[in-house]
Formats: C-alpha cells, sequence, structure tokens
C-alpha cells in the first residue's frame, strides 16, 4: 500500500486503514508505506519513484495506491516506468480529470480504480443526463447526479414530514427506502443514516482516455 496519511490524507488513510484490515483479516499481508502529499516539498518524481521501488522489493501481487490525484499520477508514472507486472488498484481519489491530464494513456491504463461512475456510464442516470444535457448543453460530470439525488430526497422528506424542522426532517429521511434515483435504487440505514447501497465500481481507463465501468 502506498498511502498519503499525512495530516491532510485523513480521508485516503482511512481508506485504506478499511481495506489493510479487510485484507489483514482474510490472511494477506500488507505492507504499508506512507507517502508525501504532492504539494510538500519533497514530494519530487524521483521521491516518488523510490517509493514505488521500495513497494515492489517483496514482488507484491497487488499495489494498492490511496493518495489524491496530483501523487497519484507520479505514482502511475513510476509504476509504468518500472516494467514490472502487478496488478495495481488506485484508491478513488485519483478518479479526476486530472489524474488523466497528467498522464499517457499507457501510464492511466496501467492501474484500475476504485470509483464512482460518471453519469453517463450509469443507465440508471439515463434520463438526468438527457435532461442535463438539454438545460445546460454540455455533458454531465460525476457528482451532480449525486447532488441531485440529494436535494430531491431531501425534498420528499420535507413533503413526508410535513416540517421544516431539524428532527422531522431527520426522521423522515432516514426512512428513505427504495427511492429510484439517477445513482440508483437508495434505501437510507435508518441507523446510520448512509444509504446502504453505494454506487462504485471499478473503473478503467479506455482508448479515448475516459474513466469507464471496467468490463
Amino acid at each position: 500500500m502506498l498511502v498519503d496519511d499525512t495530516p491532510n490524507g485523513a480521508f485516503t488513510k482511512g481508506m485504506a486503514d478499511r481495506l489493510r484490515t479487510a485484507l489483514e483479516a482474510d490472511g494477506a499481508s500488507v505492507t504499508w508505506i506512507s507517502v508525501l502529499e504532492a504539494t510538500d516539498p519533497g514530494a519530487t518524481p524521483s521521491y516518488y519513484a523510490d517509493r514505488v521501488a521500495e513497494a515492489l522489493k517483496s514482488s507484491p501481487d497487488l499495489v494498492y495506491v490511496s493518495t489524491y490525484f496530483p501523487a497519484g499520477t507520479q505514482i502511475a508514472k513510476a509504476l509504468a516506468a518500472s516494467g514490472t507486472t502487478p496488478r495495481c488498484l488506485m484508491g478513488l481519489a485519483n478518479v479526476d480529470n486530472g489524474f488523466l491530464a497528467a498522464t499517457t494513456l499507457a501510464e492511466a491504463q496501467r492501474c484500475v480504480f476504485s470509483g464512482v461512475p460518471a453519469a453517463t456510464e450509469m443507465p440508471s442516470a439515463s434520463r438526468y443526463v438527457r435532461q442535463y444535457r438539454a438545460a445546460y448543453g454540455k455533458t454531465a460530470g460525476v457528482w451532480g447526479s449525486f447532488t441531485y439525488d440529494s436535494a430531491r430526497i431531501l425534498f420528499a422528506a420535507i413533503d413526508r414530514a410535513k416540517s421544516y424542522r431539524f428532527a422531522a426532517v431527520e426522521r423522515a429521511l432516514r426512512a428513505t427506502k427504495g427511492y429510484r434515483g439517477a445513482t440508483g435504487t437508495i434505501t437510507i440505514d435508518p441507523k446510520t443514516g448512509y444509504r446502504t447501497n453505494v454506487p462504485v465500481s471499478i473503473l478503467q481507463v479506455d482508448s479515448r482516455k475516459r474513466f469507464v465501468i471496467a468490463g
């Protein structure tokens, strides 16, 4: 694991922590290698190349990268240059058009990615995509569909609660079941307040340099 566990890397560290726990519970051996965030003065291309070389010393079956995309691009470049073949999984903080812009096609295709597909990749969002294009004259991105669903669920909860009071609306939100949204069918776990099914997929980069659901 190559992990941004700096003070600004709470998200990337948290994701890596959970994966490490799951892998070790399944009997896998995990090596954790800390990396600097890309804004650190010491985070040069050679620095990342050295961290990648360290990760490859043990001939791993899989290299997992939990960083934000500026660091991920340097790691992808170093992996591609290494000439080695272990599988590579980039965490979802690397699913960004900036990652694609800063890498060659071969570098971008060296790994697969865990992430949320763009609205155009989700069959459940086809109507939303058409309406978005008609309204704004451009293709819908990733997070707009989640904002759209969140707003509609909130408005529906307000209608059911017949109130704007926080407690009443929260109770109605937690009771959401089977809502058919652009991001799929949504049910909220009343205990946690989180949706029970999050549409995270394994993505790859296609020949047109787009993130698509892996076939």
